[in-house]
């Protein structure tokens, strides 16, 4: 789904979003060396696979679907019986 560009709420939430990739990538770009030198190259690409993996499921868990739903109603709190709010 697009976000039209005249939503005043878009602005605000892609910088959000590639603050936090920005974030994340210096993380991972600060740490893989190091890690790789501690670890190991197959633990560390393990580690990064179980981390991604518990994101995913945070996020199957706890973030609500939101396609064909119209952006204003997103902001408005989910409906009882919603996979957020159970």
């Amino acid at each position: 789904m697009t976000i039209p560009p005249a939503q005043p709420i878009r602005g605000c939430g892609v910088g959000l979003v590639y603050t936090v990739y920005w974030l994340l990538s210096s993380a991972v770009a600060q740490t893989l060396e190091s890690t790789f030198a501690a670890i190991g190259e197959a633990a560390t690409f393990g580690l990064y696979g179980v981390v991604t993996a518990l994101a995913l499921g945070f996020a199957w868990a706890c973030v609500p679907e939101t396609r064909g739903v119209a952006l204003e109603a997103v902001g408005r709190p989910m409906p009882p019986g919603s996979r957020a709010t159970e």
